[in-house]
């Protein structure tokens, strides 16, 4: 099995020392046929990045990092729990960019005490600072979502910190403007980057492609079913020690490999039953979170698909489902979606600038 991208993410990846990251990195090596020309990104949070590490993770395969500014406004970081500053955000930005030249940066807005001036400097900061040797690629931006059991959410103090509604907008607004100005390109809802820099991670999941997530608490997408490693940290040690001689087999340059090097039944080599026999595998070792049936896989591809500037093809099977397709034609109407012919020469539809805005309400439609 080809891959083309490796994210690690979730947590603080690094958080892991240089020897830490390489093992890892070699675990998936010698598993999985991985491209010269695979992207292979690494999630950092600013305090976490010293010169040493990032000359070991560069040594050891990585080739695009991703760091969580979040914000430069010292006081918003402080609201929102992050332990840096903007001074370090500067100085450990330097670090990176000596032994990298594919960097991307995660910001956001809808924060507490946020305005839409505060955003648009920030993000001049970024795009002219980091930006001005040409090894930022990439810019996410992406809005606060208050979530059940984080500390904003139901907390009165801080709901009223945050922007309205018509102030989100128009940050989100000023964030296209100035991103574009300065040469990324919008590829999808939240996302910026300079031509051919897109994340090939986060495009493999809209595009509804199948991944493997490994690690305590990952997530993975595959033959239809979306399921979870186990997220106790104990439970997992002991999960592992109990089942590690239970095999899931890959394929590795057309070849058939196995994780645990259990000797395989050779005689059981057809596609059907090694499908047959990973769907047992994660059945049993993993917390199934969805099993897609034709209708629901459909309408997540085109909530998923829409979040793309590009959009999605307009197939048979979307307009003969008279339920999606009537949504489609409403929203179209309304003019928050668009048909046009692409370079192929399909018929795609896509969200129009004001149909960004209200992207939530056509997804909760389609759901």
């Amino acid at each position: 099995m080809y891959r083309y991208n490796i994210f690690s993410e979730v947590g603080t990846p690094s958080m892991l020392e240089k020897e830490q990251v390489e093992c890892i990195l070699q675990a998936v090596f010698s598993s999985f046929y991985v491209e010269k020309d695979a992207e292979i990104t690494l999630e950092c949070n600013p305090e976490s990045i010293s010169d040493e590490k990032m000359k070991g993770y560069r040594k050891s395969g990585i080739n695009r990092i991703s760091i969580g500014v979040e914000s430069l406004d010292d006081e918003i970081l402080k609201i929102i729990g992050r332990i840096h500053d903007k001074e370090e955000v500067f100085e450990k930005f330097k670090i990176v960019e000596k032994y990298f030249d594919n960097i991307s940066v995660d910001m956001m807005f809808g924060l507490p005490n946020q305005t839409v001036e505060i955003l648009k400097n920030n993000l001049e900061e970024v795009v002219n600072t980091f930006g001005k040797e040409g090894k930022l690629k990439h810019i996410s931006v992406y809005s606060l979502i208050l979530e059940k059991g984080t500390k904003f959410w139901n907390n009165s103090k801080i709901e009223k910190m945050l922007p309205s509604e018509e102030e989100e907008r128009n940050m989100y607004i000023a964030a296209q403007e100035i991103l574009k100005k300065n040469g990324y390109m919008q590829y999808e809802i939240s996302n910026f980057a300079k031509e051919g820099y897109e994340s090939r991670h986060n495009v493999n999941c809209w595009k509804q492609h199948e991944y493997y997530g490994f690690g305590i608490g990952a997530s993975s997408y595959y033959n239809n079913v979306r399921y979870m490693n186990i997220r106790v940290i104990y439970r997992y040690i002991e999960k592992y020690l109990k089942g590690k001689n239970k095999k899931f087999v890959i394929r590795r340059e057309g070849k058939e490999s196995e994780l645990n090097r259990e000797n395989i039944n050779k005689n059981i080599n057809k596609e059907k039953e090694k499908l047959k026999s990973n769907m047992k595998y994660i059945y049993e070792n993993y917390n199934i979170i969805e099993e897609q049936s034709f209708e629901e896989k459909l309408r997540e591809k085109i909530i998923i698909g829409l979040r793309m500037e590009k959009g999605i093809v307009l197939e048979q099977n979307i307009i003969e489902n008279t339920e999606i397709y009537d949504v489609i034609l409403k929203y179209t109407r309304l003019k928050f979606l668009k048909e046009y012919i692409g370079e192929d020469l399909k018929k795609y539809i896509c969200l129009t600038e004001e149909g960004k805005n209200c992207a939530n309400i056509i997804w909760q439609e389609l759901v």
